[in-house]
């Protein structure tokens, strides 16, 4: 379970200036998030977080969601 707070940096000398935390359409997330957390607008294509996903990721699972 994920606290309401969202992640958070584990001590203080780990920087959090370059990480985004998105998130789209979660229906759980009560409360408030971090400060790198965006709620994204829209669904964000494989393609665009990870642009040379193909090359190592099973394309078997893409688009299956959990049970």
């Amino acid at each position: 379970m994920i606290t309401a707070v969202g992640w958070e940096a584990w001590d203080s000398s780990q920087s959090t200036s370059n990480i985004l935390f998105g998130e789209f359409g979660n229906t759980n997330a009560a409360g408030t998030r971090v400060s790198w957390a965006k709620a994204l607008t829209s669904e964000e294509g494989i393609s665009t977080i990870l642009p040379t996903y193909s090359s190592w990721v099973d394309s078997t699972y893409l688009g299956v969601s959990a049970p």
